[in-house]
Parts: structure tokens; C-alpha cells; sequence
């Protein structure tokens, strides 16, 4: 699997995953890699299919244990309640 491999890769510095089918699932799999790297400076995961919680979950391990990454992409996010856009609205401002 793509997640496991990745996690072999500790230089890995950009990670360009924009319009990969990418569900709630696999953005909790980036959670992980999130933890074992800490060279990673860019990660672009827009244009999937990543609703609030997965999103919710990547921003959790940015604010608590990863503070290399410069750049988060998490454009067009699935949401199917005014509330959970509100959340994916604060979410991108940190």
C-alpha cells in the first residue's frame, strides 16, 4: 500500500496527492505518516474526497506533534452540513 511505503520514505520533503480519490480513510493513513515525518514541508491534498473528520484529524496531528510542514492544501473538501463547512472553514485558518 501507497501509505506504507511512504512512511519508508524519512527525507520525503513535498507530497503532491491532489485528485487521488482520496477518502476519509486514506487522510486518516496521512495522519500517521504526519508522525513519522518530520522533513515533510508541503503536503497537497486538495481536490479529494476528505470530509471534516478526516480533515479534523490531519489538522490534530499538525497542532500537537508536526511543526515542519510550511504548506497544507486542502482544497474542495466534502461536506454535506453548513456546520461541517463552518468547521473545515476554521480548520484552514490554522
Amino acid at each position: 500500500m501507497l501509505a506504507e511505503s511512504l512512511k519508508e520514505c524519512t527525507n520525503l520533503q513535498y507530497l503532491n496527492l491532489n485528485q487521488n480519490k482520496i477518502k476519509t480513510n486514506g487522510a486518516m493513513m496521512v495522519t500517521e505518516l504526519l508522525f513519522a515525518h518530520d522533513k515533510l514541508l508541503s503536503l497537497n491534498l486538495g481536490n479529494n474526497k476528505i470530509d471534516h473528520d478526516g480533515i479534523i484529524g490531519i489538522l490534530s496531528v499538525l497542532n500537537s506533534s508536526n511543526y515542519t510542514l510550511e504548506e497544507l492544501n486542502i482544497e474542495n473538501p466534502v461536506y454535506k452540513t453548513i456546520c461541517q463547512s463552518v468547521a473545515i472553514h476554521f480548520g484552514k485558518m490554522f
